[in-house]
């Protein structure tokens, strides 16, 4: 068999066996058929991602659509470069194992064929993303996996909060998205193209006049580049969870836990940050400067957030906020490979912890049936002592929780420790000075790793450490099933930082992160100097391990005797970090309610006036016959 034959069969197979598996589990009857045929769609899946993983570097698959004149073809195409293989292989584990997962999590409800089949849906939509060749058909994707994450989200749709989230987190992402159009849009009344290779090829030879680019006899502003960049950026705001449209992401919590684990942690947030790297070329300098303070301060707010909340699923969502910030910033600082290695490392240790908080979800919501008491399940102010019933749980969560924190022999130390230094590379490298206003960007990148080992030393230990506070009962909570169990200890397996680097103190060796910066998309236009970062690596390796350590030291000795208190008891800073800065509130003040009013005042006219007049015009018509 040819190698473009190979390939493409391979690609087939990899894209559509999750669609095939949810249409029959969708059209079966029988739970059990559809459990298997999803979890079969998902192995195929996973086999020709690692397939094409270990083949030699392919070409582009691509096929003409539509002609609409002299050179301006509308073509959709497969990608099978370094980048694409390495995160399709990503998302096509992580999804098998949530696949299997779900066997013991939502054995018993209802409407387990129809999840399985959004569960495929799912995943074909994302490594639809991941596989495409041009822009246009990342859109259609884009939007596909819009659609299937507010099925998912809104799985249980018998509650009003589960609708609620799923229509919040459809319509801010349709706000980025249509900033994302716009973008291709005017690439392509410049170029008359949206696929990403000639798009590269042509920004390669990119000349700067001044304020104006010459790019293949198009003469651009530098304003209008900018623009252009910042419209595509948006994309990534929605579905990436960044500042100001972060705040779908918490309440997607709604969804069941295995769907938090795979779009919250691997998936559809990661998204935007692979879009990122797609379309990194075409960002001229100023424009990666606003997208790294916006990852800056995406990444504080998440952090920040995550401080005082109660629930368990809660306090992951901002920390994916507050990482996926990290990615995002280490973008902006031109330095890619870093985010895309951080997006990797994360995907394990996150998924992890989501699957940890639903096996401690599952057990209690079977202690309420065994016991006969009913408490919330997601609060961890009824959680503690766990470590003793639900070892194995415990000690997937440890090891997930420390590679979140940063600490060393784990695979957070080697990505986070990457973008800090490669951040302060790029302010010196900016300004020319040891200390400057792009300095706060790493700044600020420390002190969210300060916030972060505080906030999740305090899940910790509220969940695991002291004593339990459970209502008084004879029954205790015990550890979940083997199908839970051990898709969840692999993950956290997979979050130590042997399997990333020989040297698991040394990031800057990693193979993973080498073979990701081997092609690199930097061109005239997005090219940034960096510092000299060797001789801070030490240095910041060392104060990134400092800081953890103080602030697991600090929450344990905060909370190890006490419960987290509810939000009116809370200090004012307190208040401000439960209510997530009181952005929710904002909005709702300057959008919702004007925007229903005037909906509302528009529906009365309508059905007033306008259709009054109607109605009038036809009795007088049937007068006048």
């Amino acid at each position: 068999m040819e190698a473009a034959q190979y390939h493409s069969t391979l690609v087939i197979a990899l894209l559509f066996s999750p669609l095939v598996a949810a249409v029959v589990a969708l059209l079966l009857r029988n739970s059990k058929g559809a459990l298997w045929v999803s979890i079969g769609g998902a192995v195929v899946s996973f086999i020709s991602a690692l397939l094409l993983f270990q083949s030699p570097e392919g070409t582009a698959i691509q096929y003409t659509w539509l002609s609409i004149g002299p050179d301006r073809d509308l073509s959709f195409g497969f990608s099978i470069d370094m980048l694409s293989r390495t995160i399709a292989l990503l998302v096509s584990f992580v999804s098998l194992l949530v696949h299997i997962y779900s066997v013991g999590y939502m054995r018993a409800d209802a409407g387990i064929n129809r999840y399985f089949a959004f569960l495929g849906l799912f995943t074909f939509s994302m490594l639809g993303i991941v596989l495409s060749q041009s822009l246009l058909m990342i859109f259609f994707f884009w939007e596909l996996v819009g659609f299937t994450s507010y099925l998912l989200i809104g799985f249980w749709y018998q509650k009003a909060s589960a609708n609620q989230a799923a229509k919040k987190a459809f319509i801010v992402n349709r706000i980025g998205d249509i900033g994302f159009l716009a973008g291709i849009a005017l690439l392509w009344g410049w170029f008359g193209t949206s696929d990403l290779t000639e798009l590269q090829s042509v920004f390669a030879l990119a000349q700067n006049d001044d304020d104006t680019w010459m790019i293949a006899s198009n003469q651009i502003s530098n304003w209008a580049l900018i623009g252009t960049s910042l419209a595509l950026f948006c994309g990534v705001l929605g579905k990436s969870a960044q500042f100001p449209l972060q705040v779908w992401l918490p309440d997607a919590m709604e969804g069941p836990t295995p769907v938090s684990a795979l779009i919250h942690a691997a998936t559809m947030v990661a998204a935007g940050v692979f879009l990122l790297a797609r379309i990194f070329f075409i960002f001229p300098v100023d424009a990666l400067t606003v997208v790294a303070m916006v990852g800056a301060i995406t990444a504080l707010i998440g952090a920040i957030s995550a401080l005082t909340q109660t629930d368990i699923k809660k306090v992951l969502a901002f920390s994916t906020i507050s990482q996926l910030g990290y990615m995002v910033l280490a973008m902006g600082v031109g330095a890619w490979f870093a985010a895309l290695f951080h997006l990797i490392t994360h995907a394990f240790f996150k998924a992890a912890l989501f699957l940890s908080s639903g096996s401690v979800i599952h057990s209690l919501h079977k202690w309420e049936e065994q016991s006969g008491q009913h408490i919330d399940a997601q609060d961890m102010r009824y959680m503690g002592g766990l470590r003793k019933q639900m070892p194995v749980t415990f000690y997937s969560y440890l090891i997930a929780m420390l590679s979140l924190t940063g600490l060393p022999f784990f695979s957070g130390f080697l990505s986070k420790d990457a973008i800090i230094v490669e951040s302060w590379g790029w302010a010196t490298g900016l300004s020319g000075q040891w200390f400057s206003i792009y300095h706060l960007i790493p700044i600020v990148a420390l002190m969210t790793a300060f916030l972060t080992a505080v906030y999740m030393g305090r899940q910790l230990v509220l969940v695991f450490f002291g004593a339990s506070r459970l209502p008084e009962s004879t029954v205790k909570p015990v550890e979940v099933e083997g199908w839970m169990k051990w898709p969840t200890a692999l993950l956290s397996t997979l979050s130590l930082g042997i399997f990333f680097s020989i040297n698991p103190l040394d990031g800057q060796g990693a193979w993973l992160m080498n073979l990701l910066s081997a092609p690199a998309p930097a061109t005239t236009i997005s090219s940034i100097v960096i510092g000299d970062t060797h001789s801070a690596h030490t240095l910041f390796a060392t104060l990134t391990v400092t800081i953890a350590i103080v602030g697991l030291t600090l929450s344990y000795r905060l909370y190890i005797n006490r419960k987290p208190n509810s939000s009116d008891e809370l200090s004012a800073f307190g208040r401000i970090s439960y209510h997530q800065l009181y952005f929710n509130t904002a909005y709702d003040k300057v959008f919702v309610r004007p925007f229903s009013k005037l909906s509302f005042a528009i529906s009365r006219f309508d059905g007033s006036i306008v259709d009054g007049l109607v109605n009038l015009l036809g009795v007088l018509g049937v007068v006048v016959s």
